[in-house]
């Protein structure tokens, strides 16, 4: 029962998680021409919060597809890096980015379901899925990963396309030294974070012994 749980909501989560970023591209301005539309599809891809719904999307689905691998309660640097993604993702879009907008219709529960719901689903799948591995330094010093290519590549396509996807890495705006004390927040902010998760993460912890399979 417990490893068809585990299975059921994985896939349901998946579908969530894709159903939203669908939603969310084709009530997008996308243009008319060829050239708008895969402009428009590649400053979409390049949110921060569609890339962690997409990864999330992801997760959820190879962990539905085979529950019984490393994607239950094994691996806690994915674990904790994902989780820290999409706390961040919530943090930042309800505090600083929220009041900028106000989606109506199927967009609102779009919207809702790729700042709140799916971000937040996967940390609260530890309480169904219990840790087994306890997870180190290292584990949640991964978290940085993702954030690090992601500035990197903001950086480097605004550059190039004149278009940034938040307003932290605009430098021809904010200027270098700002928008390097805010990459440096964010930074800081990811890890304290994953840190923090890593102390939950630990508690929860259960021998490998003790575990119920999934």
């Amino acid at each position: 029962m417990n490893l068809l749980m585990t299975r059921l909501r994985s896939l349901i989560w998946s579908l969530v998680a894709f159903s939203c970023v669908l939603i969310q591209w084709f009530t997008f301005d996308r243009g008319t021409t060829t050239e708008e539309i895969l402009t428009s599809l590649s400053n979409f891809l390049s949110y921060f919060t569609i890339e962690v719904n997409c990864m999330l999307g992801v997760w959820y689905l190879l962990r539905g597809l085979h529950p019984r691998h490393d994607w239950g309660g094994g691996n806690p640097a994915v674990r904790l890096s994902l989780s820290t993604y999409g706390l961040v993702t919530i943090i930042v879009y309800w505090l600083l980015l929220s009041s900028t907008e106000h989606p109506e219709g199927i967009r609102f529960y779009a919207n809702l379901g790729l700042h709140l719901v799916v971000p937040l689903a996967i940390t609260v799948e530890w309480w169904f899925d219990r840790p087994v591995q306890r997870a180190t330094w290292g584990s949640w010093a991964w978290a940085l990963a993702v954030p690090v290519i992601y500035c990197g590549y903001s950086l480097v396509r605004g550059s190039i396309t004149g278009w940034f996807p938040y307003f932290f890495v605009d430098y021809p705006k904010q200027g270098v030294g700002l928008t390097v004390a805010y990459i440096a927040g964010l930074f800081s902010f990811f890890l304290l974070l994953a840190a923090g998760l890593g102390v939950v993460w630990n508690r929860l912890a259960q021998p490998s012994s003790q575990a119920t399979p999934t």
